[in-house]
């Protein structure tokens, strides 16, 4: 076996190690945004997070589930929460997934809008009480080819 068929992937592993630990070190050290405050319903709760993540991330580190049916990428729009401190502009991401309504209420998708300083948002209060269950699932059947009965 020829010696240049180990070596040459061995030589891209190690690169691709080496670029990505400076991606990510790039990344720390340019998206620090420190720690930043999110009140929520006007002082109901207040955190003191990281920033630099999206608002439906963090929130959910502070076990406060935002409801999301794409996990996050922005296709969903179920992940819907009124902003009242300025975070910018709507996105393009977002536009699609709103009515006039809600844009001019400034409803954000969470997914979409990084945590860079304090904010103030509104939820609605029965969110506070979601809770995160562990299960075992004993059977999947296929009910169509893209539903599953768990």
């Amino acid at each position: 076996m020829n010696s240049t068929f180990i070596i040459g992937p061995v030589i891209v592993s190690i690169i691709s190690t080496i670029l990505a630990l400076i991606i990510s070190l790039i990344d720390k050290a340019v998206n620090n945004y420190g720690n930043v405050t999110i009140n929520i319903n006007s002082g109901k709760k207040i955190l003191q997070v990281n920033g630099g993540s999206s608002l439906l991330s963090t929130l959910a580190e502070q076990k406060i589930f935002i409801p999301s049916a794409c996990g996050g990428k922005g296709t969903c729009g179920a992940c819907k929460v009124t902003v009242v401190s300025d975070v910018g502009p709507h996105l393009p991401t977002e536009i699609p997934l709103l009515n006039e309504e809600e844009i001019k209420k400034n409803t954000r998708l969470s997914c979409q809008i990084k945590v860079k300083k304090d904010i103030q948002l509104d939820i609605p209060e029965e969110l506070f009480s979601i809770q995160r269950f562990k299960t075992t699932v004993t059977a999947i059947k296929d009910v169509t080819h893209d539903i599953k009965e768990v």
